[in-house]
């Protein structure tokens, strides 16, 4: 059937590009709804990004229904994604493969999932996470990563594990 997704936004952004932008943005009343009946298939979930730079470090946050999360460093958001690739691809190098751009972000993360119910529907169709996973990690630029993670129970497809523990050094 045909959905919809309805939800309500504040907006409030400032920098010129992406490395420098701060602020924050709120979502609340987030639903996704079946468009013939205008039946509440999802929801209502809310989400706040908060982002921040201080003398030396930028923050984000994120706290929602189903996720919060920070991440706190010296980092920029347009290398973040490569360096943490490069790193997963020392470890993973089959699935994930190197970027060629050598950054040097540093960084203290986490990640509290509690409910994918909202995010299954939107963008991760084949996993289910029934109860709080937790991801912890240190990236030191092009020198270390460390990545902790324990998820009592996942779905992924057809397959179903208990007790996932995740440990990069």
């Amino acid at each position: 059937p045909d959905k919809s997704l309805s939800l309500t936004s504040d907006i409030d952004l400032h920098g010129t590009c992406l490395d420098d932008i701060a602020g924050e943005i709120n979502i609340s009343n987030a639903s996704l709804k079946s468009t013939g009946a205008d039946t509440i298939l999802v929801g209502p979930y809310n989400l706040s990004i908060n982002t921040s730079i201080d003398s030396k470090n930028r923050n984000l946050y994120i706290n929602s229904n189903f996720i919060n999360a920070y991440a706190i460093g010296e980092y920029k958001f347009s290398t973040l994604l490569a360096t943490l690739q490069n790193h997963l691809h020392q470890e993973l190098p089959n699935i994930i493969s190197r970027k060629t751009i050598k950054a040097a972000d540093k960084l203290s993360f986490s990640i509290n999932v509690q409910d994918t119910t909202f995010l299954r529907q939107i963008v991760l169709k084949n996993i289910t996470i029934p109860e709080e996973a937790i991801i912890k990690g240190n990236i030191y630029g092009c020198d270390s990563l460390r990545i902790s993670a324990h998820i009592p129970h996942l779905h992924f497809n057809k397959e179903y594990f208990r007790n996932s523990s995740l440990n990069i050094h």
